[in-house]
């Protein structure tokens, strides 16, 4: 009869810390946030890169200033 008794509590106290183990689990808890630091380097990276290469085709596209030349002057065709 002791056994039984026993047997009882160990299996109470074994149902009760299944069932505060169970409340403690469903507790929210915050979640890590996962590193993305080298992401955003790599990001950086690539804009400065495409920064100068955009700068480098506007420097290509604009027009070469060239001094104008002196043209001589035609002489007037003859009248009729």
């Amino acid at each position: 009869m002791a056994q039984e008794d026993a047997s009882g509590l160990t299996q109470g106290a074994r149902r009760l810390s299944d069932t505060v183990r169970g409340w403690i689990n469903s507790i929210p808890t915050p979640q890590r946030r996962p590193d993305t630091s080298w992401h955003d380097d790599m990001v950086r990276k690539a804009n400065a890169g495409f920064q100068a290469k955009a700068v480098a085709e506007a420097a290509a596209k604009q027009p070469v200033k060239r001094t104008p030349k002196r043209s001589v002057p035609r002489p007037a065709g003859k009248r009729r």
